[in-house]
Parts: C-alpha cells; sequence; structure tokens
C-alpha cells in the first residue's frame, strides 16, 4: 500500500508494503510511521468514542419523496397562478440577470419592430440563460459585443437561415418570414436546433408563439403567447408542436426545471 500521508515535506509518499486491510488493522491497533514527523505514528485509535457535540442529537436521514418541493410556494405554482408570476415562482429568477448594454429601444429600431411585452416582462427577469437544457435565451440587450451574440442578431441570424429554407423547400416552411404580413419571427433556439418566435400578426400584444421546427414539417402558431407556453411546458401539460415534454418517465416536473444564466463573454 503506497499512500500520501504527509503535506508540505521533500518526500511525501511512503510504501508501507502491506494490503490495505492490514495496513488499516495497524493503524488502529498500533499506528503506522508518519513520514515528516520524528518518531510519529498516525494512530492508535483511543478505545473510548465521543461524540462530537454538533452531531449529539444526529439521527437518519430519510430523502423526500421525488417532486417533493420545499418552497410551498413553488409547489402550488405547479397547478396555480399564471403568467410571469407562476413562472417565477416555479423557477426563481437569477438574483442579477445579465441583459447586455443596450436599450429595448435600440434592440426594437434594429429590428423594425417592437416586441410582445410578455417576452420584454420575461427577458428582463431572467436575462440570458438556458431552460432545463433545451432552449437558450439570448442577452436581451446585448449589441454586437465580440464573442457575444444579443438577441437581435440572433434573430437576424436565425431570419437569414429561415429564409433560405423557405425558399428551397416552401412546402416545409409554410409560414412567411418577418417582415411580411404574418412573417414568422424567430428569436431563440433549442437544443435540438429547433427556432421557437411568434407569428408576427397584428400588433405585438397579439403575436403567438410559432416553432420552425429541424425534424418535422412547420406546424400552425401555437394558442398562446411566450410565457403562456413556457409555464405549459415547465409544468409537464400537454406537449405542443415544437415544444416536447419536460419529464420522462418517473420524472417529476420539479426535478428538471431550471434556468441556468449565462454573463457577458459567453460562447453563444
Amino acid at each position: 500500500m503506497t499512500t500520501n500521508v504527509a503535506v508540505g515535506v521533500s518526500e511525501p509518499w511512503v510504501d508501507y508494503e502491506v494490503p490495505f486491510l492490514e495496513l488499516l488493522f495497524t493503524l488502529l491497533r498500533t499506528g503506522v510511521p508518519q513520514p515528516g514527523e520524528p518518531c510519529g505514528l498516525l494512530g492508535p485509535l483511543s478505545s473510548q468514542i465521543r461524540v462530537w457535540p454538533p452531531l449529539a442529537g444526529a439521527a437518519p436521514w430519510s430523502p423526500p419523496p421525488a417532486g417533493t418541493a420545499v418552497d410551498a410556494r413553488q409547489h402550488a405554482a405547479l397547478t396555480e397562478g399564471s403568467g410571469l408570476d407562476a413562472v417565477m415562482a416555479l423557477v426563481p429568477p437569477p438574483l442579477e440577470p445579465y441583459l447586455g448594454e443596450g436599450t429595448w429601444e435600440q434592440v426594437f429600431e434594429r429590428l423594425g419592430t417592437r416586441l410582445p411585452p410578455d417576452f420584454v416582462a420575461l427577458a428582463e427577469r431572467y436575462g440570458a440563460g438556458n431552460w432545463s437544457w433545451w432552449l437558450d435565451m439570448s442577452a436581451p440587450l446585448s449589441l454586437d459585443r465580440p464573442r457575444e451574440q444579443g438577441l437581435a442578431a440572433t434573430v437576424e441570424g436565425m431570419l437569414d437561415g429561415y429564409r433560405q429554407l423557405r425558399a428551397a423547400h416552401p412546402q416545409y416552411y409554410p409560414m412567411p418570414a418577418w417582415p411580411e404580413p404574418g412573417g414568422f419571427l424567430p428569436f431563440a433556439s433549442t437544443i435540438d436546433g429547433d427556432q421557437i418566435g411568434w407569428c408576427a400578426d397584428g400588433p405585438p400584444e397579439t403575436w403567438r408563439v410559432a416553432v420552425g421546427p429541424r425534424h418535422w414539417d412547420q406546424g400552425p402558431p401555437l394558442p398562446g403567447d411566450f410565457t403562456t407556453t413556457l409555464l405549459t411546458w415547465l409544468r409537464g401539460g400537454p406537449a405542443e408542436s415544437g415544444f416536447p415534454g419536460l419529464t420522462g418517465r418517473d420524472l417529476h416536473p420539479l426535478d428538471v426545471m431550471f434556468f441556468e444564466p449565462f454573463g457577458p463573454g459567453a460562447p453563444w
């Protein structure tokens, strides 16, 4: 048995030349030499055992049942409430979300449109990050800083890709591209390569979520806005087109929902 039993000495390693169990037995009964200390020993243990006072009342611990929320408000939000308040109850937002250095007015001017107010409110609370290892959100107010791609640049890049796909395969991409009336305006991507956006039809307050899927045909817009769709997904509700079920077999939504915030310089 060779082990490192000393720290800060020139030769901390010592070979005891015995199997581990024999070394352990000797350590407990008589002690073994400790290199680095003349005549020093590791062990032996005292024949009396003392309990460290802070552990005097210790008892066996049983883990809580799967899906049990420590926060009663979080557990209640699985079935109660709506909108951003319910999302924040389920997944507390970062204390210091990273938004970027620009302003919403700059983003709106660059995109040529305002964005749905529910999305703006959610983006301000969470900033850049990833939802449950599936949905990536860019920094909403970042504007072309090195190694950083904010919301405006994300939208522009995904729109270019969508236009090319639609031009080559219009049968699979029936929605026009923004800024055409009722056009698809993507703003986020998934780990599977899907594009999440809006059907930009009418004022932004009425826009519904739309999906540009990578592995199947594009379907019609979803019933609600982004916050409502996100909340339904977090709660493990019925799978929507492009929003696969968050939970798998024997998993509870609270076991798998989280938001991992990204900071400046994240490798988008």
